[in-house]
């Protein structure tokens, strides 16, 4: 698992700013390619009603904010 709940992430296949609120591993035994091997929720924050599913792949970490 590359990310945590929590984590502030950038979605790159909706080019939004999100925050991980939940995960999913999934069972790929015979792929070679490891890179769908966990789904995310995700909260954005330009609508906070908003939560969306994506693949480690399409998303990447973001620095935290310093409050």
């Amino acid at each position: 698992m590359k990310y945590k709940v929590g984590d502030l992430i950038y979605d790159t296949n909706y080019d939004c700013l999100g925050i991980i609120t939940d995960f999913r591993e999934f069972d790929f035994s015979k792929r070679e390619d490891e890179g769908d091997r966990w789904g995310y929720y995700l909260k954005w924050f330009e609508d906070a009603g908003l939560t969306v599913f994506e693949y480690e792949k399409n998303i990447l970490t973001v620095p935290g904010i310093p409050f």
